[in-house]
């Protein structure tokens, strides 16, 4: 496979990502379709209260969603320096699965969850563990 097919499956893995993670901002907003699907912290919610929950999820999900948008872009060398991609990755996983730890009902589903954990661990495995994929450096 050529360094530019990996390179495009990764960064529309990233925007897929960024873009599931929207949900995660609907109850937040007052978008619930369930009460077990909600943007209560169970470590946080009981400290500072809902709508500093609120504020908080908004901030971390906005965050992460806007990390991996600017990761993908930055791969495919559009808008963003190229040599950013990476770093928008680790720091954008890592954002992610803080938010997944704080705020474990903000995904409506289990297998939504295990599909973000997953993405996030394979970023930061690859990327820090792995130091792959190499190719793409040399776009």
């Amino acid at each position: 496979m050529s360094g530019r097919t990996v390179q495009l499956i990764i960064a529309i893995v990233f925007f897929i990502h960024a873009v599931g993670h929207i949900m995660c901002l609907m109850p937040a907003l007052g978008i619930n379709v369930s009460d077990t699907w909600n943007s209560r912290s169970w470590l946080l919610s009981d400290l500072i209260g809902q709508p500093a929950d609120n504020v908080l999820v908004i901030i971390i999900w906005l965050a992460a969603i806007t990390g991996f948008l600017l990761a993908a872009l930055a791969l495919m060398g559009w808008i963003v320096p190229h040599e950013w991609w990476r770093p928008l990755a680790i720091v954008s996983a890592v954002i992610s699965l803080i938010g997944i730890v704080l705020f474990w009902n903000a995904f409506a589903a289990a297998f939504n969850k295990a599909g973000a954990i997953t993405v996030d661990l394979a970023v930061l495995i690859g990327l820090l563990v792995l130091h792959r994929p190499a190719e793409i450096d040399l776009a």
